[in-house]
């Protein structure tokens, strides 16, 4: 069937689809805006001596860290019942009922440090070298 917008289209039809691949478009590096209800509040600076998010966060039941996505750590924290949740260092997850306290306030996360790519998706970060990108699900 033709579409009504531009009639020199075709748009499926009576129980049919038109469905069009576009194998130029490649997904390029990014922090993730959100996932689901957990929102980005940012890059934050982390040290091995005074976390951020204090209670490290297993991946085991994801895959382990070769899968670590921001999804994946997401979930992991909620299960946990933790409100912040962050990725570090590639594919380490860390969660906390406490906001992390020394966000690089205005910067882009990527600029800011974050910019390692998540081993289980390379087009999204998971933190970087003492910097830890940080999602929460307080829900107002």
């Amino acid at each position: 069937m033709a579409c009504k917008g531009d009639s020199t289209q075709k748009c499926g039809a009576g129980n049919r689809l038109s469905v069009v691949s576009d194998d130029s478009w490649k997904q390029t590096f990014f922090a993730r805006e959100n996932v689901g209800a957990w929102n980005l509040l940012g890059c934050y600076t982390d040290s091995t001596s005074k976390r951020s998010l204090p209670s490290s966060v297993s991946l085991a039941a994801y895959g382990g860290g070769a899968n670590a996505t921001i999804a994946n750590c997401v979930q992991a924290c909620q299960a946990r019942g933790f409100a912040y949740c962050g990725a570090e260092y590639y594919s380490e997850c860390f969660g906390s009922n406490v906001a992390p306290a020394t966000n690089l306030a205005g910067s882009d996360p990527l600029a800011a440090g974050c910019n390692f790519p998540c081993k289980g998706n390379s087009t999204e970060s998971c933190g970087g070298s003492a910097r830890i990108i940080v999602y929460s699900n307080i829900k107002s």
